[in-house]
């Protein structure tokens, strides 16, 4: 586990795994690639009454033969952007009530870091 700051990609190379980015011990925000579904489940992802919980996900999201990454994610603040190799997008946004730094879990065929100081 690595603690990027508020601003990080995470690079998963190959379509299966889970990501979870800890904003604390009772809020984290799950990243799920299973066979060719990819899902983004921001349940836990807030302790604010306000913040909106649930799953998307998209399927036919991995393009093996496209020479891109599985998914390339974005978090900025606030905002999630995943991209995956077959073209699909989902973009959300999350409300962590503990600041940065937070703790990135990720398979051993990803890559992650931080995008600003």
């Amino acid at each position: 586990m690595d603690s990027p700051g508020a601003q990080c990609e995470i690079v998963v190379s190959e379509g299966s795994g889970r990501v979870v980015v800890h904003f604390s011990d009772e809020e984290y925000l799950i990243f799920e690639l299973d066979a060719d579904t990819f899902a983004i489940d921001r349940s836990h992802a807030s302790l604010s009454p306000f913040a909106h919980g649930g799953r998307m996900e998209v399927t036919d999201a991995f393009d093996p033969a496209s020479g891109r990454p599985a998914v390339r994610i974005f978090i900025d603040g606030s905002v999630v952007e995943a991209f995956t190799s077959a073209g699909r997008v989902l973009s959300t946004r999350v409300y962590p009530t503990t600041p940065p730094p937070w703790r990135v879990e990720a398979p051993a065929n990803s890559q992650h870091w931080g995008l600003a100081p």
